[in-house]
């Protein structure tokens, strides 16, 4: 059964990010603008595609919660690092911060949970998460996205929407690196930037 969750769930994300690529190709948005049309406009199209999958999306989540192998941990772990930093955003939002998550995966060859699990990176690791909050979050509507971008990046297939940042930070906040740092993009209550 987990083979053919994974190959339905490798399916679904070649379809999504077919069009992810498609859209992005054709449009000539304004990164540094809050949300342009077109970004919304492919992520919209991303979510109509991941509704189609939510009977798929519960199952990986409770295979998830139930930790049944490294791949699944991954999973996890990326997933609640995405719900802990972007919960309240959209999913655009939260798709910026999977690129993040994916960006410095590539450029300081370490693998999903590492970039999540490293000290003082993500604050939602900061203190300590109960299982029983985990488990809640899991279980929001978000919390299927979440699953959904956490694949992606674990597969190193998430289209970069932020222009290559690597950080980020929340835009009720100025922290003292990102005074003289490129931004890069600006979605909903973020703001994202090359170093």
């Amino acid at each position: 059964m987990l083979w053919s969750i994974r190959s339905t769930l490798r399916v679904a994300r070649v379809d999504c990010l077919t069009l992810l690529q498609q859209r992005h190709r054709a449009s000539s948005m304004r990164w540094c603008k809050p949300a342009s049309f077109g970004v919304r406009l492919v992520l919209r199209d991303t979510v109509l595609a991941l509704s189609q999958q939510r009977s798929l999306a519960t199952t990986a989540e409770q295979s998830a919660v139930e930790g049944t192998n490294p791949m699944t941990a991954e999973l996890l772990i990326v997933a609640l690092t995405l719900l802990g930093e972007a919960r309240g955003e959209t999913f655009e939002g939260m798709a910026g911060v999977a690129s993040v998550i994916q960006t410095r995966m590539v450029e300081r060859h370490q693998s999903a949970s590492q970039i999540c699990l490293a000290p003082k990176q993500f604050s939602f690791w900061n203190g300590g998460v109960s299982e029983a909050t985990k488990k809640k979050l899991l279980a929001t509507p978000q919390g299927k996205n979440a699953l959904y971008l956490a694949d992606l990046v674990i597969h190193q297939q998430m289209p970069d929407i932020v222009r290559g940042a690597n950080h980020y930070h929340a835009v009720s906040v100025s922290p003292k690196w990102a005074k003289d740092a490129k931004l890069v993009a600006t979605i909903r209550n973020h703001k994202f930037y090359r170093l």
